[in-house]
């Protein structure tokens, strides 16, 4: 599925590709003063990363591998969603309220939290971070920044402990927001570094060791740690580009853990080495979704829209696509987030003749087998990209069903440079896409408002003042139950409407030896930092 990552649309899953050259040599620039490997003694977890990273530090930039690897490892957030629970749990903040009729957002940091240069955190650390995000172009592709230029006044802090977000008008998810946001050392706080191991300076348990480019990164255990230490005495990612030669490598136990198996090679290694392997999956902030033109052709039609949206088979979909087969949506969030309460019961499931009513009501008429208009066949085409192989395969099979209803569906794979350019000029009736979330939230206003048309997530065009009144009237709500109301309205506004027709969670296939547990999800990926290695 294409990822589009808003307000800038993301271009591919990056496997950032980086080093120099010689990629078994140490990394020796002049910041980093080894001139051999260090002994490296205790029990590791050693996990395939299919290519190296562009640099260290590398956190608010939206390298997807960068944030998978390092936070909650080596960075950590003022708070996270905790799965398990469903609530928001504080991890450098304690506690947290509104003050002044929600104008004010006030945290309680946890004391005593060392940076892994010895230093304390204070709220000077917060306020530098968020201001980065602020301010600092190079960060302004987060989804945190924008939320946070579009909402907030000022920042400030009353104590080294207590740390204020003053609003231009009340905003309600802010523990959504600062959930997806690592921590980051300010200037003076990090002092001069001259080495990696000195500018890589985080809270999570584990701390920077080594790296070799193009070959491994190196994280210890951090002794000091506020919390309870990591699992493991160490963490290695092994750059192995070839998934063919990480599964040898798993095989022979030299590594623990590889993530982004296809559902083949899924298949494959469970048959023949069931015994020696855990297969486990993972479903990460993400979801799928059709979304379709609302500014020509059929679609300009809600009815049709929606009609669509009823004969749709997910589970005929889904059952196409080969491996881990995903989780059936009908609302566009995370599949174990916060929101999945509030839009149960909202969404589009397949109801036939519903979508009969409905397309008799847009003025469509049976001629034989076909749905006509003025004489002219309902037909749609939807964009998808070459390289989505599985997807493509499950739209294959909901093509017949469309046929069979009288719909013409038409699918055009492109390749993917074809596929951004026709999003970008909306050139299409329906697009295949995929929006990660860096945090537990799925932000609506940014799928659904109006003003998010232009250079948003809106891919769709649409509008309407209605909805776009609810997205206001929801974010400035900072009561969590009547906001979690609120989300439901949208939800079945937008049900009716049909903008996007959400499709499926991904899931994300993993093996790994059958002494490696507990993997606990996140919305980036797994925590890494809770690994156990019997």
């Amino acid at each position: 599925m294409n990822r589009t990552r808003t307000p800038l649309l993301v271009l591919a899953l990056v496997l950032m590709a980086g080093g120099p050259a010689c990629p078994h040599k140490p990394k020796d620039d002049g910041t980093v003063n080894i001139r051999r490997r260090p002994p490296l003694g205790g029990a590791a977890i050693r996990i395939r990363i299919p290519a190296d990273l562009p640099q260290l530090p590398c956190m608010l930039r939206n390298h997807t591998w960068c944030d998978r690897l390092l936070m909650h490892t080596v960075y950590e957030p003022l708070v996270r969603y905790n799965v398990q629970t469903g609530k928001f749990q504080g991890v450098l903040a304690t506690g947290w309220k509104y003050l002044d009729k929600g104008l004010t957002f006030q945290l309680e940091l946890r004391p005593k939290v060392n940076w892994h240069n010895g230093k304390t955190v204070t709220s000077k650390d917060i306020k530098h971070t968020l201001n980065q995000l602020r301010h600092n172009a190079l960060y302004q592709g987060h989804p945190a920044s924008r939320l946070l230029r579009e909402h907030v006044e000022r920042f400030s802090y009353p104590t080294d402990h207590l740390f204020e977000i003053r609003f231009k008008k009340p905003f309600g998810p802010i523990l959504e927001v600062l959930a997806a946001v690592p921590i980051l050392p300010a200037p003076e706080t990090l002092g001069k570094p001259e080495t990696h191991r000195e500018r890589i300076v985080g809270t999570g348990p584990y701390r920077f060791l080594q790296w070799w480019p193009g070959e491994k990164i190196v994280f210890t255990r951090f002794q000091d740690y506020w919390g309870p230490s990591g699992r493991a005495y160490r963490l290695e990612y092994h750059v192995i580009r070839s998934m063919a030669v990480a599964r040898e490598k798993l095989l022979a136990s030299k590594l623990d853990l590889i993530f982004d198996v296809s559902a083949n090679q899924y298949k494959r290694a469970i048959h023949a080495n069931g015994k020696r392997l855990r297969p486990f999956s993972i479903e990460p902030a993400e979801f799928a979704y059709l979304a379709l033109n609302t500014a020509r052709g059929p679609f300009m039609d809600a009815r049709v829209r929606r009609a669509v949206g009823l004969l749709l088979d997910r589970s005929k979909l889904l059952g196409a696509m080969p491996g881990g087969r995903p989780r059936p949506l009908e609302q566009p969030v995370w599949i174990n987030g916060p929101q999945t309460a509030s839009s149960k019961g909202t969404g589009m499931t397949r109801t036939p003749t519903e979508a009969t009513r409905l397309l008799k009501a847009a003025g469509y008429g049976k001629d034989g087998k076909h749905w006509k208009k003025g004489g002219r066949r309902l037909e749609f085409t939807v964009v998808t990209a070459t390289r989505f192989t599985a997807f493509n395969r499950g739209l294959t099979a909901v093509k017949r069903d469309f046929d069979d209803a009288g719909i013409k569906l038409n699918i055009a794979k492109v390749l993917w440079g074809e596929l951004v350019v026709s999003l970008k000029q909306k050139r299409f009736d329906a697009i295949a896409l995929s929006t990660p979330l860096y945090g537990p939230w799925s932000d609506l206003a940014d799928l659904f408002h109006s003003q998010s048309a232009s250079g948003g997530g809106n891919h769709s065009g649409w509008t309407s003042p209605k909805m776009d009144k609810l997205l206001v009237k929801m974010l400035r709500e900072v009561d969590r139950t009547k906001r979690l109301a609120l989300e439901r309205v949208v939800f079945q506004l937008a049900a009716e409407e049909a903008p996007i027709i959400p499709l499926y969670a991904p899931r994300n296939l993993g093996l790994a030896t059958k002494t490696l547990t507990n993997t606990v999800p996140t919305p980036l990926w797994v925590d890494l930092s809770r690994l156990v290695l019997k």
